[in-house]
């Protein structure tokens, strides 16, 4: 009966670890992935700049070779894409910690009895088993 208590305690202790974990790492990988964007947006500005001064010069010139402002065109719009590449990699972020959180969640909230230790995360990478395994089946983590 102790044991059975102890278990529960240690069960309920891993999880918190395990989600503080999980938080952690996507908190890491969502801010270098804010810095990325933030360098993205920094070279936008400087490359709009920098089109702005060749229009100018093209202008002064009277210059009708649209080859270099088309260049800035065109990094200006693969910026832009990145940072929708880099946004949809902190959704899929978002998405991915609210299916880590919110299964067991809503499976508390059921009604549906739920055996304390019946659900483990691997503390490494947050995978989440229904059932006893050794080993994580993602990234090969010793779970017992």
């Amino acid at each position: 009966m102790a044991n059975d208590a102890f278990e529960k305690i240690k069960s309920s202790f891993n999880r918190g670890i395990t989600s503080i974990s999980i938080k952690t790492s996507s908190s890491l990988e969502k801010g270098k992935i804010n810095t990325y964007i933030d360098s993205l947006e920094n070279e936008i500005k400087k490359i709009k700049y920098d089109l702005g001064e060749e229009v100018f010069r093209a202008y002064i010139e009277e210059d009708e070779d649209r080859d270099k402002i088309n260049a800035f065109f065109s990094k200006i719009k693969e910026s832009y894409d990145n940072i929708d590449e880099a946004k949809k990699e902190i959704e899929a972020i978002d998405e991915r910690d609210r299916k880590i959180f919110g299964e067991e969640e809503k499976l508390r909230n059921s009604g549906v009895p739920m055996e304390e230790d019946s659900v483990i995360f691997c503390d490494k990478c947050g995978a989440r088993y229904e059932e006893k395994v050794n080993f994580c089946r993602k990234c090969g983590n010793k779970l017992f």
